[in-house]
């Protein structure tokens, strides 16, 4: 656990760290974040309200991964938010659905004949309308994943809180989103610290009913140290001259890039509905 941990906290740390080396490489870095954040938001809308459609949602990921190739996005980080967020999350919940959506049966697996001897004894079905509802579910998540990873991956963080000042957001609200973004990747390195520390303490593993209650002590001193040092961190902030908002660095958009990028996308758009129709 605690390797897979350390791991984890890596990755993010190099992506935070990085972050503006990842995204400034890509051609579509200097393009108005407004116009990012508006384009993202409507194809969100697009896939889970205006066009529910399985065919359009495969033809708009497939044409994004594509573009993200062309335009120099990190294609492997790409592809872990893809695996991990858009395959593997969704293939969790989906595969119990093709069990247990009632309707027509397609396949009946006998789980009897590796448990008893009767093979009739247990067994379970996958329903036609159970491959249906699970393939909808998969590319749905799958789809919204790659729009918002694509969005992610060419536009620094700091960049998406200017479109959201310039949509007149709220402070309170940027404010609350740019310390959950920056102090996740705190939170998770204190997670790390407790478990090591705690098993460097453990020579033997403790008994499966006990993993629990040691758990929940984990994470209730992770949940007091960060209560701790966010209290620390909120009395430095305001000994800085903090005062509910936070300064951003200025940021000048290429509007002949905007302009590619407008362009691009509506070819593209273009391109996918007429594959969608003729599909």
């Amino acid at each position: 656990m605690a390797s897979l941990a350390k791991s984890l906290n890596r990755e993010f740390q190099n992506y935070l760290a990085f972050e503006k080396e990842h995204t400034r490489a890509t051609l579509f870095f200097s393009v108005s974040p407004l116009i990012k954040l508006l384009h993202t938001v409507w194809l969100l809308l697009v896939v889970n309200t205006f066009l529910p459609d399985p065919r359009f949602w495969a033809t708009l990921s497939f044409g994004l991964l594509l573009i993200s190739l062309m335009v120099r996005i990190n294609f492997s980080r790409l592809m872990k938010f893809v695996v991990i967020l858009g395959i593997l999350y969704p293939l969790i919940v989906a595969i119990p659905i093709l069990f247990i959506t009632p309707g027509n049966v397609w396949a009946t697996i006998p789980l009897g004949e590796w448990i008893t001897s009767n093979p009739n004894a247990f067994t379970i079905t996958i329903t036609n309308e159970g491959i249906m509802v699970a393939g909808i579910y998969f590319l749905r998540i799958f789809t919204n994943v790659t729009v918002v990873a694509f969005l992610i991956l060419s536009t620094p963080f700091t960049h998406i809180i200017h479109a959201l000042r310039q949509l007149k957001v709220p402070t309170v609200f940027t404010s609350l989103l740019m310390l959950t973004y920056r102090y996740f990747f705190f939170f998770f390195e204190n997670l790390v610290s407790i478990i090591q520390a705690d098993e460097s303490r453990h020579v033997r593993k403790l008994p499966f009913i006990q993993r629990f209650a040691h758990l929940s002590n984990l994470f209730g001193n992770l949940l007091l140290r960060s209560l701790h040092q966010g209290v620390n961190v909120h009395r430095a902030m305001l000994a800085r001259g903090y005062n509910g908002e936070f300064p951003l660095l200025e940021f000048s958009s290429n509007r002949k890039a905007t302009i590619i990028y407008i362009a691009i996308i509506l070819v593209y758009l273009g391109l996918g509905c007429f594959f969608y129709f003729i599909w």
